[in-house]
């Protein structure tokens, strides 16, 4: 399908996005559509853009994948995309080799690391970062916590929450999640 008829595909579809939200019966069409028109790999960005607008207001969201994922072990997405907003999993302290690192700030620095990776992979970064939760096990570690941070952000700060937990996963002392607007 060349790119022009890709482009006339997500028009209509647009066009007819209204109708399409109030008979479902006509959804499983629209989809099929819009998955074929998006296997062109040479989408402009406008007609990619479009595509992500019209998939938000079907309510789908994308799932993410990692060229090189985090060093976590699944069953989870590292990040999902919905309603112009990237959804980060929580992001642990490990290295590549699967090991925590003994001090609180290695763990740290290795979590926002990690953090970036994802956001790389879904086409953000720190910068568009709107919301953060950390989960600490000792809430001790909470100021070295925000010096370690604050260099990873230096525009605008995220809302963030900072909450301490009895533990978390393979004994790790700390875990960032966030919220990022899609670029």
């Amino acid at each position: 399908m060349p790119c022009e008829t890709a482009a006339l595909v997500f028009a209509e579809l647009k066009t007819r996005l209204p109708q399409i939200l109030r008979e479902p019966a006509q959804l499983q069409s629209a989809l099929a559509e819009l998955e074929s028109a998006q296997r062109i790999r040479d989408l402009s960005p406008g007609l990619k853009a479009l595509a992500q607008q019209i998939k938000a207001e079907l309510g789908l969201s994308r799932t993410g994948e990692c060229a090189e994922p985090p060093p976590q072990p699944p069953p989870y997405s590292p990040f999902r995309e919905a309603g112009g907003f990237v959804f980060c999993s929580g992001q642990l302290g490990m290295d590549g080799e699967k090991r925590l690192p003994e001090p609180f700030e290695e763990q740290a620095h290795q979590a926002l690391a990690n953090l970036r990776r994802v956001l790389e992979a879904a086409g953000c970064s720190m910068d568009e970062v709107v919301k953060v939760n950390v989960y600490l096990t000792g809430i001790e570690n909470l100021a070295a916590f925000n010096q370690i941070y604050a260099p990873y952000f230096p525009g605008p700060k995220p809302a963030r929450a900072a909450v301490a937990v009895s533990a978390l996963p393979f004994g790790a002392k700390i875990e960032i999640e966030a919220v990022a607007k899609q670029r």
